[in-house]
């Protein structure tokens, strides 16, 4: 009985010294970084947002598909809806769907189909393997027996429909993070490459972290096809919890680092001084089954950490990396910075007044063989220009002289129809357009001239192939775009990013103060304002701060503030007169009329001019979820087209917006120089002219008068020698 006892304490003690070893499976959750498998999984892509018509000048639709190398796919299902028009002649009419030009499916078009068409076909799935995919549809258009080709009859429609959709079965095939494939890997797969990613960042992150973490999400942001910034979030944590399959970004030094994450790292693992780190882990949970793909930006120290981040803007740099871990050293990243600024940019921003097409990449464009063909122009614009009166394309081209009368060219100005000119043996030794923008043309986004041209020859039937070498049109790579302009910025919100981009639509320095101790809501706040934006930003990163009650920085600065807590705030506030202050936990304002609960619960964004130089953006509420209200209704753009430079978001999601004046710092040069430039446009319009004359008649005149008197006062005697004169009478 005693010896049953002294071994029933034995198993307990040696029970309860297991648990307590670190090695534990209760002590610690194991972490496999070997492998990355993912169950097969039903993927559904739309492909496109909104119904799509074809005509017989313009017969079929391209969705163009990118299969990642980590991806394979077992099966795939091409559907489409349609409608069309019930005019349609079903021997002359038809509908093919294909796939790198091979055909999958076809049906002839009849009346009963017209309303709501469905077609769909399978596809193999040894025909989509990694790379791009051309998924094509094409119609046959035609109502009437006696008419061939008739591209002018209203009756040939036909409707794709935006239900149309891919729908494929797939699973990964990766087994190891590869750094030169980011940031793919952090975004979804098949051509979608949305966002789908939480940003980590230590508890008490310093400056250059917070920077290095917003540097990541700008970089995510601008692969990123489709986001949605309230899908953006940003955590504050000292431990990391893998509570979904989302992948992660982790922004940190490694001696803050959670233990989840320095558990990849070997034991030995040695840290080169003066050199940050970037490293894709894969991380596993036995008790949730999850594998989490994780990204890792850190470092020894700060610098470092920042270090790393930088390596992120750079992609040729980033495709250079093999493997899941990479050193980053600075003379890496500052020699791909030259490489940026001193590389020869094709199809870039133009910089100056007139731009070549040949300057944009199109050096050769020859239009030929069919009836109908296009040729397209893109050119990007910076959003600070606000092009001025004869912008345009001066187009030059030469055509077949064996074209018939009839043939033209339609030129479109991002499809807005602008110019048509006829094409004949008279413009076969050349022709010279000139396509002026429509009036108020936006810029910041590409501008698309599309020319088209129609050949027809003498003698035109059905029978005559289609691919007939007299048919031809050559456009001159030394057609040149004229773009007067100006560089406009002002305080209206809807005129936001404006002020803070250079010519080039890159980022100025820009400071961004975010609370002493930023909270994850205040960081996503910020986050999902720069997502929203990044589309019309080229280049540039913001600088991070915290506030510690010291001047705040000259030049471009935003600043969030909850509650009041924020001293750059108070101070932009103060010196910068703006109309709505947090005073206490509320929205106050001594100009403008607030209701009650709007100066508990509102959100307001306010934009000014700074008295030094730069621009000020303030985005302040009473709480975190004002914050990101207000925040979310900045970032989607959708009540920012009325101008004014104050937005208030109420607790009913109601966005109102303020006309606040507010003018540029200007210096008593910059004044004396504009007030001139104002003048000399006046002095040399009809009206100027006038005055002008009119000041030098009154000048000469006067002058003349002038002379003459002075000449009949010297010939008359002093008067005081006429004061002696009559005193010697007297």
């Amino acid at each position: 009985m005693v010896h049953a006892k002294k071994i029933m304490w034995l198993t307990w003690l040696i029970t309860l010294s297991a648990l307590m070893m670190p090695g534990s499976a209760w002590a610690s959750t194991p972490i496999s970084t070997s492998t990355y498998t993912v169950s097969p999984q039903w993927e559904t892509v739309h492909m496109m947002t909104t119904d799509e018509k074809l005509t017989p000048r313009n017969a079929s639709y391209d969705f163009f598909l990118d299969v990642p190398n980590e991806s394979h796919i077992s099966s795939c299902q091409f559907t489409i809806f349609y409608r069309h028009s019930p005019t349609l002649i079903p021997e002359e009419s038809n509908l093919l769907l294909e796939v790198d030009g091979i055909p999958y499916a076809t049906t002839i078009l009849t009346s009963s189909d017209s309303e709501n068409g469905y077609l769909s076909a399978r596809i193999p799935a040894s025909q989509l393997t990694p790379g791009y995919h051309e998924f094509s549809v094409a119609v046959q258009l035609n109502s009437n027996v006696v008419l061939c080709n008739n591209y002018n009859s209203a009756d040939n429609w036909f409707v794709l429909l935006d239900s149309s959709f891919l729908h494929f079965n797939y699973a990964s095939n990766k087994k190891l993070p590869d750094l030169s494939q980011f940031p793919f890997p952090m975004l979804l797969p098949f051509g979608h490459s949305q966002w789908n990613t939480r940003v980590v960042v230590p508890q008490s992150a310093s400056d250059m972290n917070l920077t290095a973490a917003f540097t990541a999400i700008q970089t995510l942001a601008e692969d990123a096809k489709s986001i949605q910034p309230e899908s953006v979030h940003v955590e504050t944590t000292r431990t990391l919890h893998l509570t979904s399959v989302e992948p992660f970004v982790y922004v940190g030094p490694f001696k803050t680092m959670p233990s989840l994450l320095r558990n990849t790292f070997p034991s030995q693992f040695k840290w080169v001084p003066n050199e940050g780190l970037l490293r894709e882990v894969i991380l596993s949970d036995p008790r949730t089954h999850h594998q989490v793909l994780g990204f890792i930006i850190t470092g020894e120290n700060d610098h470092d950490v920042l270090l790393a981040a930088r390596a992120l803007r750079y992609p040729w740099l980033m495709r250079q990396m093999s493997g899941n871990t990479s050193w980053v050293t600075l003379h890496e990243v500052s020699t791909a910075k030259n490489q940026v600024v001193h590389s020869v940019v094709v199809r870039g921003i133009p910089r100056t007044q007139h731009v070549s097409l040949s300057q944009l990449g199109y050096n050769s464009t020859i239009l030929e063989g069919k009836q109908q063909e296009t040729a397209l122009f893109t050119l990007p614009t910076p959003t600070t220009w606000r092009l001025g009166p004869g912008a345009g394309l001066h187009l030059d081209m030469k055509n077949s002289a064996l074209l018939d009368s009839s043939s033209a060219v339609i030129i479109s100005v991002n499809g807005s129809p602008v110019l048509s000119h006829r094409l004949s043996d008279v413009t076969a030794n050349g022709l010279r357009l000139f396509v002026p923008f429509p009036h108020g043309l936006s810029t910041g986004e590409p501008v698309t001239v599309a020319v088209m041209v129609e050949m027809f020859l003498p003698r035109n039937n059905c029978s005559e192939n289609s691919g007939d070498l007299r048919r031809y049109v050559t456009i001159d790579p030394d057609s040149w775009f004229d773009l007067p302009h100006y560089n406009e910025s002002s305080s209206n919100l809807s005129d936001f990013p404006n002020a803070y981009l250079d010519n080039q639509s890159d980022l100025e320095p820009t400071t961004v103060i975010v609370p002493n101790h930023p909270t994850s809501d205040e960081l996503t706040a910020l986050a999902r304002i720069l997502v929203g934006y990044v589309p019309r930003i080229r280049g540039g990163s913001l600088l991070i701060k915290k506030d510690d009650d010291r001047p705040i920085p000259h030049g471009n600065v935003w600043v969030l503030d909850v509650d009041g807590s924020n001293a750059a705030a108070r101070y932009l506030e103060d010196r910068h007169t703006l109309p709505i202050k947090d005073e206490n936990g509320l929205l106050s304002s001594t100009s403008l009329p607030l209701a009650y609960n709007v100066e508990k619960t509102g959100g307001v964004v306010e934009q000014a001019y700074r008295p030094t130089g730069g621009m000020a953006l303030l985005v302040t509420a009473p709480t975190e979820n004002s914050l990101l209200r207000v925040s979310d209704m900045f970032a989607s753009h959708v009540a920012l087209n009325t101008p004014g430079s104050v937005a208030i978001e109420t607790n009913e999601n109601q966005t109102v917006i303020l006309n606040y004046m507010s003018k540029p710092y200007e210096s008593l040069s910059t004044q004396w120089l504009k007030w001139l430039a104002v003048n000399y446009e006046f002095l040399i319009t009809n009206g100027g002219q006038g005055i002008v004359y009119l000041v030098a008649f009154i000048l000469s005149v006067g002058s003349v008068l002038t002379y003459l008197g002075w000449n009949l006062l010297r010939r008359k005697p002093h008067w005081k020698n006429r004061l002696r004169f009559w005193k010697k009478r007297k």
